[in-house]
């Protein structure tokens, strides 16, 4: 899907992309203690809240982002 905004990261040499916009990163997380740290970096903004072709109307958004949450 599109992202029509997402906001520069620079990922942790420990940090794993698990999806990027182009060469940017934008869904990152890491080991932090005993747990971990899931960073999106996109937004919603900028564009059209109904576009079919956004990332939160993908086929494999909801999927994704319950693996992330799952911690796989």
């Amino acid at each position: 899907g599109r992202v029509f905004f997402a906001h520069t990261v620079q990922p942790r040499s420990d940090a794993t992309v698990l999806a990027s916009a182009g060469k940017m990163p934008l869904l990152l997380t890491r080991p932090v203690g005993k747990g971990r740290c899931t960073v999106f970096a996109g937004t919603p903004l900028g564009g059209e809240r109904d576009d079919a072709a956004a990332f939160w109307n993908a086929d494999g958004w909801p999927t994704l982002l319950g693996r992330v949450i799952a911690g796989e």
